[in-house]
């Protein structure tokens, strides 16, 4: 409940809200980004941790990287595919272990 509390309340920019949530999840879960990380830096320091879920994080980091520093914005069809590989990621994710 509190996910898509959050998701609702976010900046309104649904690429950068779901990297921020992966963001916030991954902290909650022991892992959380040290600021002086890049994004790509930061998937690739959980490449071991996540295997399983690495494809996935590297998804939402790269569609972020797009989104923010790239020329055109995703297109619907995009952001929906990002969507759905963030709710699979969470329920992967709520599965390993803490």
């Amino acid at each position: 409940m509190e996910l898509c509390r959050k998701m609702r309340l976010g900046s309104g920019d649904k690429i950068r809200d779901t990297y921020m949530a992966l963001i916030n999840l991954l902290a909650r879960k022991g892992y959380p980004k040290n600021t002086a990380q890049t994004p790509l830096e930061f998937a690739d320091s959980l490449k071991n941790v996540f295997p399983g879920e690495y494809a996935d994080i590297c998804r939402i980091t790269q569609a972020y990287l797009l989104d923010k520093y790239g020329k055109n914005k995703p297109d619907p069809a995009e952001v929906e595919n990002i969507r759905t590989t963030w709710q699979r990621l969470v329920i992967r994710l709520q599965k390993t272990r803490d």
